[in-house]
C-alpha cells in the first residue's frame, strides 16, 4: 500500500511540473531581444545634414522655430530600427515652468522662452538624447519695442 501512495505522488508531482514547465518555462531567447544602441532626436527641416539637428555654439543639439508658434512636434530616431522596445519618454531639462511635452513628443508653449527637453529609451538600455529649443525671429509681442521711436 506504501508503494502505491508513493507512485501516486510521483504521478500527481510530474503532471504538475509538467504543466508549470508549459505555462512558466517559456523564457524569452536572449538572441531576440534587440536592445536599443543609440536614441538620437532629429530635424526634419534639415533634408542636408540627414536630419541631424544643427549644433549651437557649445556644441548643444539645437532646434530652432519661428517665434508665435505655441506647439512643436520632436521627432527622434531609434538604432537599430528594429529594436525590440521602442519605447520612449521625455523630462523636461531646463525651463520646465514654460511647457509641457505629452507621451508623443508634442511640446505645447506657454511663453516664448528657450527650452531643454531629454528624450530616453526604456529602463533596460538606458540610451538618451537632450535637445535646446530657441525661438528665431522677430517676438510675438511688441512689448520689447519703445513706443516713442
Amino acid at each position: 500500500m506504501n508503494k502505491k501512495i508513493v507512485a501516486l505522488f510521483l504521478f500527481v508531482f510530474c503532471i504538475i511540473a509538467v504543466v508549470a514547465i508549459g505555462v512558466f518555462g517559456k523564457v524569452p531567447d536572449p538572441a531576440s531581444i534587440i536592445p536599443v544602441e543609440k536614441i538620437s532626436f532629429i530635424d526634419p527641416s534639415r533634408h542636408e545634414e540627414n536630419f541631424e539637428c544643427e549644433l549651437n555654439e557649445d556644441g548643444e543639439k539645437v532646434i530652432y522655430i519661428q517665434r508665435g508658434n505655441t506647439e512643436h512636434q520632436l521627432y527622434w530616431r531609434i538604432n537599430p530600427e528594429n529594436a525590440t522596445d521602442q519605447s520612449v519618454s521625455f523630462v523636461k531639462v531646463a525651463n520646465g515652468d514654460f511647457f509641457e511635452v505629452d507621451a508623443n513628443g508634442l511640446v505645447t508653449f506657454n511663453k516664448e522662452v528657450s527650452i531643454t527637453v531629454k528624450i530616453q529609451s526604456n529602463f533596460k538600455d538606458l540610451k538618451s538624447d537632450v535637445v535646446n529649443i530657441e525661438f528665431i525671429g522677430k517676438p510675438s509681442s511688441n512689448e520689447d519695442e519703445n513706443p516713442f521711436d
